[in-house]
């Protein structure tokens, strides 16, 4: 991206004395280039489309576009490179103004094209996607199609996701791929490509070009492959095939294993690892729901063996990870299922109630204040409901029915805000949000925090990141020189900026809604569950249930099931957090169903 600010006035005025004809920074009282561009005589009536006509003015945009790509080839200073594309596209604006005859359509075309690089060189991404798609939506009519995809990538490269690149990349066919001068960028153009279609819901079609991008151990191609290779793993599952899900997100554990110092594998093997468990995990649970229908010993062996493979790799996320509380949680419930649904079947302790309790009582250490996992509570206490634990149950009950029932419902008036009838007021609302995020809308803390945890959502960040690249846009037009800044193509590029930025604005206001409402959603569902749970454990209470008719519910068990090594010790937890024991708590959960 070119700088925006160069050093003085006196710079560009000798810079224009030694290039003799720039349209923007002529000396006062001297006709400029430009003034005369603009006050040339039409030569043609209308336009002849036999042939090409090309006027001075698109001689001149193109002559200092092609010294602007020899001065950046030569390390000129940014001051005389910015000063060349300015006035390339003080130019190329009145080649493609509607009512300029001296210009054919295919001198138009290309001057689209110019244009289009001269802002990507400049720094306005936006402007310079806008004169892309005009090209993208001429498809092969348009002579600077095939040629424009380039600069698609490196848009996509440069933009966040949600600025709009990727529907345009996806016009293109993969014929266009076979071209010598995409080669270079075949692997980005594969998966890119593949997204397209994934996003769209065309599922077969994405895994099919995911699966095409070559494994490569070069950082600039093997990230692509390592991209792809997620993004089919997660499209196999959406298509029901767990199986080859599998083996993708295996080929980047092997891909790891050859490359150790590839660049970031860490994140993409912590990702492999996360959606390997998560797979295991959800093949276990079809297995036991099988084995609860048919009672058939295949399926409780099955299931066992995919719960304990999910709990493997769930293992294997770091604890620096983002991504660790997350995989607790989602281990725990592979820990509860085991020990809940299989113990009975194979008389077995797994420790499953105890890893399972360890680790909720992780999730909820002060440590971890800013994230909620509101479920685990409702998860202890059906552990504690398992076991005949009634008080036990009812106290982790108690404890999410003083925080959640009224979170919910402050939740919902943080969703309803800005809102009149059906009439969402979205851009409002983004504002809303805004003064959320950093903690001046006057919430109750608690909530501000529930609030802003679902807002980490990726999606939603791609859309702050948008408005944050328009934002930088409109900044660096406003601290350009004020010669060019008040040219026409500034003041196009100007108000599509601040239109775009509206629209951004209200966009995200609607995602923020919507993510806020799937909160209240969930929250309320929690709700209800812990009615549920309270009904069954008082019913469990009243009817003073018998020995006999209890001891189905649970094999005897070991009271502490854990083997240490060398460098650890059973320490008792005695109200006192420390870092260092997170993620390694177990509990005692001493079953008091019929004689156990």
């Amino acid at each position: 991206m070119v700088n925006t600010r160069w050093k003085s006035l006196m710079f560009i005025a000798s810079l224009l004395a030694v290039t003799f004809a720039l349209p923007a920074f002529a000396q006062k009282g001297k006709k400029t280039d430009a003034k005369a561009a603009e006050d040339e005589e039409m030569t043609f009536e209308a336009e002849d489309v036999s042939k090409t006509l090309i006027s001075k003015k698109m001689v001149r945009g193109e002559d200092f576009f092609k010294k602007a790509e020899k001065a950046m080839n030569e390390n000129a200073p940014q001051e005389q490179i910015l000063v060349y594309f300015q006035s390339a596209t003080i130019y190329l604006k009145q080649v493609l103004a509607k009512d300029n005859r001296d210009d054919s359509p295919d001198t138009k075309q290309k001057a689209q094209y110019i244009m289009g690089k001269c802002l990507y060189y400049m720094g306005y991404y936006s402007a310079s996607k806008n004169y892309f798609e005009k090209i993208v939506e001429q498809g092969d009519a348009h002579p600077y199609y095939k040629m424009t995809l380039k600069y698609l990538v490196s848009l996509q490269q440069k933009m966040p996701e949600s600025a709009g690149i990727l529907p345009m990349i996806g016009k293109y066919s993969e014929e266009y791929l076979d071209s010598k001068d995409l080669e270079a960028f075949r692997s980005q153009l594969l998966y890119y490509l593949g997204r397209y279609h994934y996003i769209d819901g065309r599922l077969e079609k994405a895994a099919e070009l995911f699966a095409k991008v070559p494994a490569n151990s070069k950082p600039s191609e093997g990230g692509y492959f390592l991209k792809a290779k997620i993004f089919e793993g997660i499209t196999l599952v959406r298509l029901g095939k767990p199986v080859d899900a599998i083996k993708r997100f295996n080929a980047i554990i092997i891909f790891a294993q050859k490359n150790p110092t590839f660049p970031e594998i860490g994140e993409y093997l912590e990702l492999a690892n996360l959606s390997l468990a998560r797979v295991y995990y959800q093949a276990g649970r079809v297995a036991v729901g099988l084995f609860e229908q048919t009672r058939k010993p295949a399926f409780a062996k099955m299931s066992e063996k995919y719960l304990q493979l999910s709990i493997t790799f769930f293992e294997k996320v770091p604890q620096n990870s983002h991504n660790w509380l997350q995989s607790l949680f989602e281990e725990s419930w592979a820990y509860f299922i085991l020990d809940a649904m299989l113990r009975p079947h194979f008389k077995k302790d797994y420790g499953g109630f105890q890893k399972a309790l360890g680790n909720i009582h992780t999730l909820n250490a002060p440590f971890f204040e800013n994230h909620f996992f509101p479920e685990s509570l409702i998860l202890r206490a059906v552990i504690y409901f398992q076991n005949c634990r009634v008080e036990s149950a009812q106290e982790a009950l108690a404890e999410f029915g003083r925080v959640y029932p009224k979170l919910q419902l402050q939740v919902r008036e943080v969703a309803d805000k800005h809102k009149s009838g059906d009439e969402e007021e979205n851009d409002t609302y983004f504002e809303y949000i805004k003064k959320i995020m950093t903690d001046k809308a006057g919430l109750d803390p608690r909530l501000s925090r529930l609030v802003k945890s679902q807002l980490k959502d990726r999606t939603f960040e791609r859309r702050i990141e948008f408005i944050d690249e328009l934002n930088r846009e409109i900044k660096q037009l406003d601290n350009s020189d004020k010669s060019w800044r008040s040219s026409d193509i500034a003041r196009e590029i100007k108000e599509d900026l601040e239109f775009q930025k509206m629209n951004a604005q209200t966009e995200a206001g609607k995602l923020a809604r919507d993510r806020v409402r799937r909160l209240d959603d969930e929250l309320t569902r929690l709700v209800l569950q812990y009615g549920d749970v309270k009904i069954e454990l008082n019913n469990l209470k009243l009817k003073k249930v018998t020995a006999k008719a209890m001891a189905t519910r649970s094999a005897k068990v070991d009271v502490m099931n854990v083997t240490v090594d060398d460098e650890h010790v059973i320490w008792p937890f005695t109200g006192e957090y420390w870092q260092d024991e997170l993620g390694y708590y177990r509990f005692v959960v001493r079953s008091t169903c019929g004689g156990n």
